[in-house]
């Protein structure tokens, strides 16, 4: 099987004509009702703790209690994935409505 075509929408460094990029390190605790969908305005919540207006890029999970945070860029949601009992299966977005016994540790990539 081939991969599909390979698509760059934003590329760049912190050095020379690229944009600055930045690598924040944040924990939270999760929702204490996730939202099927994920929690809406993650950006937002994102920037009030960070000078500037900047862009989520990415988001890669550091140690967030088994679970697998996703920064969907285009609805601005965090959605939450796990693993189901069957090991063959796919992530699926969490069940477990009450995150809020869960620390989330993330490194957020932002330009």
């Amino acid at each position: 099987m081939a991969l599909g075509t390979i698509t760059v929408p934003a590329t760049g460094d912190s050095k020379g004509g690229g944009f600055p990029v930045f690598f924040d390190r944040i924990s939270f605790a999760g929702d204490g009702a996730y939202p099927t969908g994920g929690t809406a305005s993650f950006q937002a919540a994102f920037r009030e703790k960070v000078s500037g207006n900047r862009e989520i890029l990415a988001v890669i999970p550091e140690d967030c209690g088994g679970y697998v945070p996703v920064y969907d860029k285009t609805n601005d949601k965090l959605k939450v994935y796990e693993q189901t009992n069957v090991v063959t299966s796919p992530l699926i977005e969490t069940a477990t409505a009450d995150l809020s016994g869960t620390t989330f540790n993330l490194v957020i990539i932002s330009k």
